[in-house]
């Protein structure tokens, strides 16, 4: 019998961008992103935030401009309405590039898929270090109001405009939490960063201000809230990762199928994060940059 032979193709060589592509690309990107403004007003001082940017890197020509966060830019505080939800954002502050869904945006597409393939009603997400809601918000929507969503932020000023995004977006089905998580019960020094607002921490001192934040270990938050399992755990929480991990182990243990999200600015060969997520069964990868992801 003769044999079929299958000629295989070559590999098409694509065209590499140019410097032009990149240019073009960008100036898309800040388009689609002005129109998130909800008013006139609000698309305004989005458009001259990338007008600044756009002088910085003329003056700065090393600059990378796609990369970084400049709360000074921000003139005034905006309402946007972007793919993830609506969020008022503060002038001044880092609000916008943090709910910007080209922030992290591996993660925001992992979290996607990972709730996809959750039944809606019995889903449990948890939020921890949730800023002003993007991950909250992200998470509430995609179980379409259903489900459980544990949204925990210690910092008050946060907190209150992480509640009013969450009426702002009609959600019901996000509990929120003025109190922080750590490996016991009790009360923690918040040191707050100025201007990015997303950067408080209960480990690293800062330019800002400090205040005495109630802390709480997650499993005796989910203990008080009848919460018997979690299905996403994700963490924003400026390098107390394995504190939070020591008070969620209950959970995690109890938990066959949790995925958990969150930052390592160490070594992840000796982060004591990854060693107890190891510890609890989870295999952990890099996603981009800082962020990683943990599953069985």
């Amino acid at each position: 019998m003769a044999r079929l032979l299958v000629a295989t193709p070559e590999p098409i060589a694509l065209p590499k961008p140019t410097v032009r592509d990149g240019i073009l690309a960008g100036i898309q990107r800040a388009v689609r992103t002005v129109m998130w403004g909800v008013h006139l007003r609000d698309r305004s001082l989005i458009a001259a935030f990338y007008g600044m940017r756009v002088v910085l890197k003329l003056f700065q020509p090393g600059h990378r401009i796609d990369v970084g966060m400049y709360p000074q830019f921000w003139l005034g505080d905006l309402q946007i309405r972007t793919p993830i939800g609506r969020f008022m954002c503060r002038g001044g502050t880092s609000d916008f590039d943090i709910v910007n869904p080209n922030h992290e945006k591996l993660v925001v597409q992992e979290i996607r898929n990972c709730l996809g393939k959750i039944p809606a009603r019995s889903a449990v997400a948890i939020d921890i270090g949730a800023h002003i809601g993007k991950y909250s918000i992200l998470s509430g929507r995609i179980l379409r109001n259903e489900g459980t969503v544990v949204s925990v932020e210690p910092d008050p000023a946060n907190f209150a405009l992480l509640t009013r995004n969450l009426t702002l977006n009609g959600l019901q089905n996000v509990r929120g939490l003025n109190l922080g998580c750590w490996s016991s019960d009790g009360q923690r020094v918040l040191h707050q960063q100025v201007g990015d607002m997303g950067g408080h921490s209960f480990v690293d001192a800062t330019r800002g201000d400090s205040i005495l934040v109630p802390v709480r270990t997650l499993d005796g938050i989910l203990d008080d809230h009848g919460i018997d399992h979690v299905d996403i755990l994700k963490m924003d929480v400026q390098r107390a990762e394995a504190e939070v991990l020591r008070g969620a182990r209950k959970s995690l243990e109890s938990s066959t199928d949790a995925t958990v999200f969150f930052e390592e600015t160490g070594d992840p060969r000796t982060a004591e994060s990854i060693r107890i997520l190891h510890e609890l069964g989870f295999a952990v990868r890099r996603l981009e940059d800082i962020n990683y992801v943990a599953q069985r």
